[in-house]
């Protein structure tokens, strides 16, 4: 009987061990399952339009507000992307006017008429995004009577290290295709060192540059009828 009831006992500790192994091997057949995969990044993608430094030519107008225009903002998708972000900011003030939530790759956007804007799109997949470039452009102004030229824009310093001087470029632009007329002060650590009169060419260079200083422009475009003003980002001239 003691023989008996030994045997028995051996019989279901080997059955026990044989259970906890089962168990902890994860599956049935002893293959440890995959771990989750996780979110993936959405990949690179362009804008479209509006075309970046150009005035924007399209856009349909919007009942009861004259100085509005309607534009259809286009950009590629972006593999992996569930939605996007459509920001819109005001380049002269800094301040986001339109921000649209979407699962297309195109947004109207509602905006005034004759104003530099900067936009953007942001892609998202879950808790994982990627940022577009930043576009810039101008919406069209009123259709009526002489259109007041564009501010300078897109306004740029190159250095020249050898010599000592920058040359300084920028565009601008008019819906009537006025020949444009450009005035130019030019500032050195906050303290104005030039003043260029009735200049034809968008550039200027400013000869014997002080490495270390501060320069910016303040750049007046004009028709021959009337005129806008504008003022550059500081460069500091290394």
């Amino acid at each position: 009987m003691r023989g008996y009831l030994k045997k028995l006992a051996m019989a279901f500790v080997v059955l026990v061990i044989a259970s906890c192994s089962s168990k902890s091997s994860g599956s049935d057949d002893g293959v440890e399952p995959e771990p989750p995969q996780g979110t993936e990044v959405p990949a690179d993608f362009s804008l479209l339009f509006p075309y970046n430094n150009e005035v924007c030519l399209e856009g349909a107008l919007v009942a009861d507000q004259p100085t509005k225009l309607m534009i259809n903002a286009k950009w590629e998708a972006s593999t992996s992307a569930t939605e996007y972000d459509l920001s819109v900011v005001d380049s002269k003030t800094g301040e986001e006017v339109a921000h649209i939530k979407t699962t297309n790759t195109n947004a109207n956007m509602v905006l005034t008429k004759g104003t530099l804007y900067q936009w953007s799109i942001t892609a998202i997949n879950k808790d994982k995004s990627k940022k577009s470039s930043q576009w810039s452009f101008y919406t069209r102004g009123e259709g009526v009577g002489n259109h007041v030229p564009y501010p300078a824009y897109n306004i740029s310093f190159t250095a020249d290290t050898v010599s000592d001087s920058l040359t300084i470029e920028w565009e601008a632009a008019d819906e009537d295709d006025d020949t444009l007329i450009f005035n130019v002060r030019v500032f050195e650590n906050d303290l104005e060192i030039d003043s260029l009169t009735n200049l034809e060419n968008p550039s200027i260079d400013i000869i014997d540059s002080i490495p270390g200083a501060k320069y910016y422009l303040v750049i007046t475009v004009s028709d021959g009828t009337s005129e806008t003003t504008s003022t550059s980002a500081v460069f500091e001239y290394d």
